[in-house]
């Protein structure tokens, strides 16, 4: 499977769409989940961003019904940090579930109502196309579910490491000087040493 020529930029190539969970537990297949006091996201009272305000995104949900991408709304307080590749908290299925921003778009081809995002877990877009594209292919040929091959290929988040400046980059090194000059052979050239008779 290579990737597509038709992936809008700004979108991770190889993942299509799919429909968010709606607020109150509503499953992504029409169903309901039990009721739960706690079913309320904590960003449904925000205000939704006007720039790209819809979040594709890759929710870990080991499910093979359910290997597809979802969207959600984004909160203006969220928008400048929910870039494609970054950690996500959303509400799915009535409970709280981790997943990737895989695109930002103007709008979804869901024409039912869209769940805000939850939190941002993370900024920093450790989720680079090439990976995902990657982890697609492997889930695709395995038999596995896109959110299996993620837990594998993205290390878990350490906010040490976050908060720490990144290293500067390598100091550019002037080119390697050209080789030495051989030493002649010896002896006439084109000639072979005597061999030994005996």
């Amino acid at each position: 499977m290579g990737p597509r020529d038709d992936v809008p930029p700004g979108v991770l190539p190889g993942l299509g769409a799919g429909t968010a969970a709606e607020p109150g537990g509503r499953r992504a297949g029409g169903g309901r989940a039990p009721a739960r006091s706690s079913a309320r996201p904590a960003s449904r009272d925000r205000e939704i961003t006007t720039d790209r305000p819809v979040a594709r995104v890759a929710a870990l949900v080991p499910l093979a019904h359910l290997d597809r991408p979802f969207d959600y709304l984004v909160p203006a307080s969220m928008a400048a940090d929910a870039v494609p590749g970054a950690r996500v908290r959303v509400r799915f299925a009535g409970r709280l579930v981790d997943g990737f921003v895989l695109a930002r778009l103007d709008r979804s081809e869901h024409d039912g109502r869209l769940a805000p995002l939850t939190r941002v877990i993370s900024p920093e877009p450790v989720l680079t196309p090439a990976v995902a594209r990657l982890a697609r292919a492997v889930a695709d040929r395995c038999a596995g579910t896109l959110a299996d091959v993620l837990r594998l290929a993205v290390p878990p988040r350490h906010a040490g490491a976050e908060a720490e400046a990144p290293p500067p980059p390598p100091a550019a090194h002037p080119p390697p000087p050209p080789p030495a000059a051989r030493a002649p052979p010896r002896g006439p050239v084109g000639t072979s040493p005597p061999r030994r008779r005996g």
